[in-house]
């Protein structure tokens, strides 16, 4: 269970650093950014179909594998080519899939904020207030109530900084309530005496031998 919730720790932390960078150029460069990204996306998928393509022209087998290797090929490179040359409709597609993301990591932050109640957090109500402010950006982002493109994507960039530093906090709070919590548990358990051949002693004595106590 603490290496599970050592990797979901180190998980939240790295889509939070993520999130902190790629907001800080939505929010400085919104034009710049997204129209690069986009290229470098469409970069990436025309070598990654190209890969397939090859993949299948050079085996001359037959079987199910090569023709997924031509069918995915084929349809990376063209959707590679598509973004390269109208990446309009693609950049508009970006508050959605951020928003999308976003919202996640809201819903996310309540049941975080849920488990720190269950170990008696005080402040366990805030992950969750920060949840839901999440969970709000996200549909503004989704909803676009904007007319300018610039200016959704500059809130993109401010939800996304905003979502990456409030998961840093309610992660690391989650980690010291739960390393507060064993530790309550393992002083609860050692308090309790136990009885064996009549003689009592605490569980901090339990290596206590028979020919010691005689």
């Amino acid at each position: 269970m603490k290496e599970i919730f050592k990797t979901i720790k180190w998980n939240t932390t790295i889509s939070a650093l993520i999130c902190i960078g790629a907001g800080i150029a939505l929010f400085v460069w919104p034009d710049l950014f997204t129209l690069m990204a986009c290229r470098a996306i469409a970069m990436l998928l025309i070598v990654v179909g190209a890969v397939h393509l090859l993949s299948y022209l050079l085996e001359r087998r037959e079987g199910f594998r090569l023709q997924a290797d031509l069918a995915v090929g084929a349809v990376l490179f063209a959707l590679g080519l598509w973004m390269t040359f109208s990446p309009g409709f693609f950049i508009s597609l970006i508050p959605l899939v951020l928003g999308a993301v976003v919202l996640v990591h809201g819903i996310q932050d309540i049941r975080y904020g849920l488990s720190l109640k269950k170990t008696s957090y005080e402040y366990w109500w805030t992950a969750s207030v920060f949840g839901v402010f999440s969970v709000l950006f996200a549909l503004v982002m989704i909803t676009n109530p904007f007319g300018s493109a610039s200016a959704l994507t500059m809130l993109v960039g401010v939800a996304l900084i905003y979502d990456g530093i409030s998961d840093i906090w309610i992660v690391s709070r989650l980690s010291r309530s739960a390393r507060q919590f064993s530790k309550n548990v393992a002083d609860h358990f050692q308090s309790f005496t136990d009885t064996r051949d009549g003689v009592v002693y605490t569980a901090k004595e339990k290596d206590v031998t028979e020919e010691d106590i005689g």
